[in-house]
């Protein structure tokens, strides 16, 4: 029988002292890379304007939707973009209740789907659910352009 050769790496940053740990090069860039990037800001005419005393969401100066008192999920929703000066994606603010109970992925679904119905027949902002529990909006013109 032949002995076989053991494999050589070839590899420069291979490091066989360390045994299977990432390089801190490259750690490093998937640290950054899991940082938010930054997003255009529009001028403040373009931005929609949530006021949650009244339950009216306004855009372009124009009623776009009046939301009720026990719209608790929409209103969540709405309250975290104006908190955010209408970023176009947030992070999910329905989690769960104090009680441990219910699907902040399907609440988070429900939410968004009530705020495109209450728009009306033409919708003038459209909301949507991101991958990993983000919220997003943008103009409807924008998708039709």
């Amino acid at each position: 029988m032949r002995k076989r050769k053991k494999k050589v790496n070839r590899n420069p940053r291979h490091r066989p002292d360390q045994g299977d740990q990432r390089p801190a090069k490259r750690a490093a860039e998937s640290r950054r890379r899991a940082r938010p990037r930054p997003q255009p800001d529009l001028p403040d005419g373009d931005k929609p304007r949530w006021n949650a005393e009244e339950g009216n969401l306004y855009w372009r100066g124009r009623l776009v939707m009046h939301l009720a008192s026990q719209a608790h999920a929409e209103r969540a929703v709405l309250d975290k973009f104006e908190i955010f000066n209408w970023r176009f994606v947030v992070k999910n603010p329905l989690s769960r209740d104090e009680a441990g109970i219910g699907d902040p992925t399907a609440r988070r679904r429900n939410a968004i789907r009530n705020l495109m119905l209450h728009q009306g027949d033409i919708p003038v902002i459209q909301f949507f659910s991101v991958l990993d529990g983000f919220v997003a909006w943008c103009p409807c013109k924008w998708l039709v352009d």
